[in-house]
């Protein structure tokens, strides 16, 4: 793991472009699906359609009532991050969305593994908060015609809803579901039922096949 890793949702919208080889059907979940989002705004024509789960694009919900109390509930993680204590970052990322596991629980060899990783959500401020990729820009959003589903958890934390409520918003042809007493792992907890929503919208426009 790097020390300095850059803008890491840069660096995988990039690897996302790479894997693609024609027109897809594209479905990611949290950072995954910001991933794709930024890949497909800025390459429609390999898209057919577009499926965002619980997605971490925040920069959209700036001005948004609920993006100011989440910069500062995220801010212990990023100053641990700061510090090197990263067994407390990877904590206090694991306490930002309810339903997740106790950090102090898992096995050694998991805790490892997450405290490792908490350099690289550190790593995503410049993308997810400071819209690197432009994607706030005139017409960027607006310009997307292909169909997007937004999917996220009744109990999520209240960024989400609001970021699925602005993407909703710019994305012309968005719709959203909503999982009733899901949160942020919706497609793991609810996976029948996301499955169901994601079949039922497919079959409506068009993507079944």
């Amino acid at each position: 793991m790097p020390e300095q890793i850059g803008d890491f949702h840069a660096q995988v919208a990039t690897i996302v472009g790479d894997l693609v080889t024609r027109p897809s059907l594209m479905v990611g979940h949290s950072f995954g699906a910001a991933s794709m989002l930024r890949h497909a705004l800025h390459h429609p024509e390999t898209v057919t359609g577009l499926v965002l789960i619980e997605p971490v694009f925040f920069a959209v919900a700036r001005g948004e009532p609920e993006f100011d109390p989440y910069v500062e509930q995220e801010k212990p993680l990023h100053d641990a991050v700061m510090g090197a204590d990263l067994e407390a970052a990877a904590r206090a990322f694991l306490a930002l969305n309810p339903g997740s596991p106790d950090f102090d629980a898992l096995p050694p060899q998991a805790q490892a593994m997450m405290a490792a990783q908490m350099r690289l959500v550190t790593a995503t401020l410049d993308g997810l908060f400071g819209d690197s990729g432009g994607l706030l820009e005139p017409g960027v959003m607006e310009g997307f015609d292909k169909p997007v589903l937004l999917m996220l958890g009744s109990g999520t934390t209240p960024i989400f809803h609001a970021t699925v409520r602005r993407l909703a918003q710019c994305l012309p042809r968005a719709e959203v579901v909503t999982i009733a007493g899901a949160g942020h792992m919706v497609p793991i907890s609810h996976a029948t039922q996301t499955a169901a929503a994601i079949g039922d919208w497919a079959g409506r426009n068009g993507l079944a096949q």
